[in-house]
């Protein structure tokens, strides 16, 4: 009887799915396989022992070479001599054994090698509990291979998948009847003419009574809304980073506290949610149309595709459940596709036979990732090449460790070609209930996770197990598998995977759990929720480009960044949340406009929206070599007159100006009566130089030129400039001279040069003014001209020097040369505070600063100015002082540029009367606000009482940027603008001349935006008396790294008579009964958030007892178990919460409840004596120390 209960609960030993609240932990609710996991505990250690790190960056992994059983050592089960009998007449008669046509390979002899070794293993196991009836699993190349192997054994293949047969035995029932464990041991024997045949194992999920079950936690929505609501449409929530989705929302019950550790929610920000991945679920099924997940393919492999546990649904959503659909969580790959094979009955068992019919499945449609939280401690070779060949055809495959509190190997998790993965609570440490071993190689959240579940189309549940933790991590795996390269394949694609999730774990505490847990920020190269972000790249590249100009595609490697750019040449910065003026947003619509000139420099920082802060800067040089494409001829002098024996200097204008090759060439031709004629400058005296210079002989023909000038490295870009050579006047102009020697003019501001301020001198001494003169500007954008009556207006354009120049259209070649300075003038004036009523008291004086734009302004001094006028009121330099006798009145204060722009500001000042011994104080020196709110209305202001006895008050900030500030009547709030964190000092000043003062420094943080408590790893919920138990806070900061002072917590107890805590989280048990106790931890920073963890409390436990005998003994293959004996010390309620561990390979150990009754459970796998170790994980030290003897198998 004892064996059949160890048996059926090493069945169980599938990745159990957990669930445990108040009343400590019971297994519940996962589909228990043949070859299912044992779930092993972990190293709880002693109360305040330094904690054991796994994984993470540089962490040394034990085992990860070794890796799972059988990857690099002898997977024989010892010496097995005597355990298979040797072939007998008995044997031979039941099984005809193969003809001469069907010789067994080299390969097919070594896996009856095998299936000897693991003799100890299927040798104990149980026909129609651990494996199908009268069933064995033969591998065949073909069909027809297969049938002959049928008949070998005296069998009918019942099925054929994949390399696979199913054979039922006893076909002809003349022949000795043959039981499975027959088969398997004759095909085990090389005399025997029959290929290796391993029983069908099955694979169970373990339901659990419902009263055994502690606060489930099923969810449905729809019923939810329609009783919470009445049917009325609410307000959308929308959680961290906009998604509507409620379990996303830290402040609800079923928070999805895994996407926090993952950083999902970078990853999707990103643009990285598992698009296209496909990934099979191979589990109990899933619920059709459900709310939450449909991106579904169902393939039927003999149980149909419902799910009828519940199982398979929960699985699928922690993978790929939608997001931001307003209903529900969200899977870690939430736009991946969803193969559900369902391979586990509705009871929760499932053959061995049909989930290698489901591998094959998935690799027959060419999935990605398998997902499988099942197993079994029974290893099969038919199995593991099933595994082999989805990793060879590149497939993921990841499984549950288990959950049986050891440290024993399970299948599928540990066979060479899949991915083992271990469960972790909300410390980042070992869950108490997860198996760990070197063979793990990642571990993930699975603790309270909830997830979509079978009731209903909108229905949902919290689970516990490695059975969570699975689907965590091949979500995870689904999204960076997406960004791999394309051009991977096979166990090539696989193996690139790992390697990248490998470099990408964070660590986690104790023993055997892998690398870590994979963080997602970290494989996609994004920075966290606390860091600043990676400076922007440039997807346009800094460089050299032939055009004239282009448009600079920039790109942030974070998400949720706004970048800003420059391109005035200096950098753009942002400090105590300030953004430097020469910022300008970027949008990749537009992109970066830069060139027109020779070289422009960019600079760009990305500003993360998260939490405000800034990365590094990115610079990049664009040089511009164009070639030209247009030309602009003009003469020097601005004429094109030339007269017989004068020159005139031609200027060809490139555009653009920047190109580097400008070399141009000249030529000239003259016309006569729109005829081009002789050009010879011999005959016509007139030539051109390669500088563009006309000269004009004194005997040169008169009449019209043309000169072309020409693009030496292009022809096709030219340009010409007419020229009239004339004769030599009799009167030529001989001189012109100006009153006016330079102007100066303020931009905007005109300037007249009367034309009577110019004479002309001709050669018989008469004189005339300027207005026959032709004038031009050398640099019009500086400043342009009108001629208005002969006058010359010249306007300011920018500022910068240029020449205005006036020439003679004689062709004397005459001419005047004025300078012009442009001066940047003031196009505007306010004065500081302008808001803020000001008065003055009789015999005091308050000073006025007037603030002067723009920057460039060349003059920025102004002229200060009131009125009316009155007797006793000065103002100087911007002091306003009223006299003892000033009389009591409003006056307008005025502050004029002193540049002769114009521009103003004006002040109302009102002077009152005098008042002695005026005091200011406030009620706080200092206050702490958030930079931004969280979900638990953590402050982003304050409120400080001002107490001044005079009503002109005004308050300012030292960083306007971080803070504002709004303040009358005795009221000064105080407000975060969100920008960034840091301190500010508000000073409060009276503004009657009185110069009263009182200081406030502000300190702006980050809130945390969650908490959760759980306890030190591998430790359960119990605590015994007079023993301590540490909780662990853990805090998300999604909004940016938090001060020390966040982390402050108050911790309180609801019976401090059962169980107390301290100031930092340590629990003592204070009561050796069984009681409930809820200890609460809060915030103390306003942050406002709340956490709690139930313990119970219970006896220290004096002694452990396992069994009545001293030692217990049984077979190679055999399983069995001892009940568990606590005795307290006060002979109160004890906890019966253990850990169990072997002191060496080959012997399986593991503990359950059945019936309510605790049991240690042993599988012998090889032959020898072990001691297996028993210790409390409630505080108790006792320990116990129990001898199991593995002996061979009988014959």
């Amino acid at each position: 009887m004892r064996k059949k209960f160890v048996k059926r609960s090493l069945a169980l030993a599938l990745a159990f799915t957990i669930a445990f609240g108040e009343n400590g932990y019971v297994l519940a609710e996962e589909p228990a396989q043949t070859v299912e996991f044992d779930i092993s505990d972990g190293d709880a250690g002693e109360p305040g022992a330094p904690a054991d790190v796994s994984g993470g960056d540089g962490t040394e992994v034990p085992g990860e070479d070794a890796g799972k059983p059988g990857e690099n050592e002898d997977v024989s089960a010892g010496d097995v001599s005597g355990n298979v009998p040797e072939a007998s007449d008995e044997l031979e008669e039941m099984f005809p054994g193969l003809t001469e046509e069907y010789a067994l390979t080299a390969t097919e002899m070594d896996d009856k090698t095998i299936l000897g070794n693991y003799a100890q293993e299927w040798g104990g196991a149980e026909e129609g509990v651990d494996y199908a009836e009268s069933e064995i699993l033969v591998e065949a190349e073909t069909e027809e291979e297969a049938n002959a192997y049928a008949q070998a054994f005296n069998g009918t293949l019942t099925d054929y998948f994949f390399g696979v047969a199913v054979i039922t035995l006893n076909a002809d029932e003349s022949l000795p009847e043959a039981s499975v464990k027959d088969a398997v041991y004759a095909s085990s024997l090389e005399e025997m003419a029959l290929p290796a045949a391993w029983p069908n194992y099955y694979r169970y999920i373990e339901d659990v009574d419902a009263e055994e079950i502690v606060e489930e936690q099923t969810y449905d929505f729809a019923a939810a809304e329609e009783e919470e609501s009445g049917g009325q449409e609410e307000e959308e929530f929308l959680g961290t980073d906009g998604y509507n989705d409620p379990y996303l929302n830290t402040t609800n019950g079923g928070y999805q506290w895994q996407h926090s550790v993952l950083n999902s929610q970078l990853a999707w920000a990103a643009g990285y949610r598992g698009k296209g991945v496909k990934v099979a679920v191979l589990d109990t099924g899933i619920l059709a149309g459900h709310d939450d997940v449909s991106a579904v393919k169902t393939i039927d492999v003999g149980y149909g595709t419902a799910d009828g546990h519940g199982h398979g649904t929960h699985v699928s959503g922690i993978i790929g459940a939608k997001l931001n659909n307003g209903t529900g969580g969200a899977g870690v790959a939430p736009e991946c596709y969803i193969y559900s094979i369902k391979v586990l009955r509705d009871t929760g068992s499932g053959a061995s036979s049909t989930i290698i019919k489901g591998v094959n499945q998935a690799v027959n449609n060419r999935v990605d990732i398998i997902n499988m939280s099942l197993g079994g401690a029974l290893y099969s070779k038919v199995e593991a090449d099933a595994y082999q060949r989805a990793y060879e055809a590149g497939i993921a495959v990841f499984c549950a460790a288990g959950n049986e509190f050891s440290n024993s190997a399970h299948y599928p998790a540990a066979y060479k070609s899949t991915i083992s993965i271990a469960a972790l609570d909300k410390s980042m440490g070992k869950a108490y209930f997860s198996n760990y071993d070197s063979g793990v190689r990642y571990s993930a959240p699975g603790v309270d996770i909830y997830s979509t579940y079978k009731d209903s189309a909108s229905s949902y549940k919290s689970m516990s197990g490695t059975s969570q933790a699975t689907p965590v991590t091949a979500g995870a795996a689904a999204v960076i598998w997406a960004t791999l390269p394309s051009n991977l394949s096979g166990k090539a694609k696989v193996d690139a995977l790992l390697k990248k999730m490998d470099s990408s774990c964070s660590k986690v505490t104790g023993k055997g759990l892998g690398k870590g847990c994979i963080d997602l920020a970290k494989a996609l190269g994004l920075t966290n929720n606390e860091a600043a972000p990676k400076k922007p790249e440039f997807v346009t590249k800094p460089g050299t480009y032939t055009s004239p100009s282009i448009r600079v595609a920039i790109k942030s490697p974070d998400p949720g960044c706004i970048i800003y750019y420059s391109t005035d040449g200096k950098p753009v910065t942002y400090k105590n949340g300030v953004l430097s003026d020469n910022a300008l947003p970027y949008t990749s619509t537009t992109g970066i406009p830069v060139g027109n000139q020779a070289s422009v420099t960019v600079y760009a920082i990305a500003l993360k929206s998260s939490n405000r802060l800034a990365s590094p800067a990115l610079s990049g040089r664009f040089t511009f070599k164009p070639e030209v494409s247009s030309l602009t001829v003009t003469s020097t002098n601005g004429v094109s007159t030339l007269a017989q024996g004068t020159s005139l200097t031609l200027k060809a204008a490139c555009t653009p100006d920047y190109a580097p090759d400008k070399k141009i060439t000249w030529s000239l031709e003259r016309y006569n009566n729109n005829t081009a004629s002789d050009n010879d400058p011999k005959v016509t005296g007139v030539s051109i130089n390669a500088s563009g210079k006309v000269t004009a002989s004194k005997t040169a023909l008169t009449g019209t030129y043309l000169i072309t000038a020409k693009m030496a490295n292009n022809n096709s870009v030219k340009k010409t400039f007419t020229i009239k050579v004339c004769a030599v006047s009799s009167n030529p102009v001989t001189s012109i001279t100006t009153k006016t020697k330079s102007v100066t003019v303020n931009t905007g501001a005109a300037f007249t040069l009367a034309a009577t301020d110019v004479t002309v001198t001709r050669k018989n001494k008469t004189t005339y003014n300027g207005s026959s003169l032709s004038w031009t500007i050398e640099d019009s954008s500086i400043a342009s001209m009108t001629k208005n009556n002969g006058n010359v207006v010249i306007t300011g354009n920018k500022a910068g020097k240029t020449k205005l120049v006036g020439v003679a259209t004689d062709g004397s070649g005459k001419m005047v040369t004025i300078p012009i300075t442009v001066k940047q003038a003031v196009t505007s004036v306010t004065i500081a505070n302008s808001g803020t009523a000001m008065c003055v008291r009789q015999g005091k004086s308050v000073k006025l600063t007037a603030n002067v734009f723009p920057s460039t302004a060349a003059n920025k001094k102004v002229k200060w100015s009131y009125s009316p006028a009155g007797e006793g009121i000065t103002v100087v330099n911007g002091v306003v002082k009223a006299a003892k006798n000033a009389k009591p009145c409003n006056i307008t204060v005025t502050a004029t540029a002193a540049d002769g722009s114009g521009a103003s500001a004006n002040y109302v000042i009102s002077i009152i009367e005098e008042e002695k011994n005026t005091t200011l104080t406030v009620d706080k020196k200092s206050v702490d606000i958030f930079r931004t709110t969280n979900n638990k209305g953590a402050a982003t202001s304050a409120t400080v009482a001002v107490n001044c006895s005079s009503p002109y008050w005004s308050a300012t900030s030292s960083a306007p940027g971080l803070v504002s500030v709004t303040g009358s009547g005795s009221k000064l709030t105080i407000k975060a603008t969100g920008n960034g964190t840091g301190t500010a000092t508000v000073t409060v000043a009276t503004t009657d001349g009185t110069n009263k003062k009182a200081t406030i420094k502000v300190t702006v943080k980050n809130p945390a935006t969650n908490l959760m408590i759980s306890p030190q790893g591998g430790r359960s919920n119990y605590v015994a008396k007079g023993t301590t138990l540490k909780l662990i806070p853990t805090f998300e900061t999604a909004s940016g790294k938090v001060n020390a002072d966040a982390k402050k917590l108050t911790w309180t107890s609801s019976n401090p008579s059962a169980v107390k805590v301290d100031n930092q989280g340590r629990v003592t048990g204070m009561s050796d009964r069984s009681y409930k106790v809820t200890i609460t931890a809060k915030t103390n920073d306003g942050s406002n958030l709340v956490a709690t963890y139930v313990v119970v409390s219970c006896d220290k436990v004096k002694k452990i007892k396992v069994g009545y005998a001293r030692a217990y003994s049984l077979e190679v293959g055999e399983v069995g178990g001892e009940r568990l004996y606590e005795t307290g010390t006060s002979y109160g309620t004890c906890s019966y919460a253990v850990d169990v561990k072997s002191n060496k390979e080959g012997l399986t150990v593991g503990y359950t409840v059945s019936n309510g009754y605790p049991y240690i459970t042993f599988a012998g796998n090889k032959v020898g004596t072990y001691t297996v170790t028993v210790s409390c994980i409630d505080g108790s030290s006792a320990k116990a120390t129990y001898k199991v003897i593995v002996k061979p198998k009988s014959k």
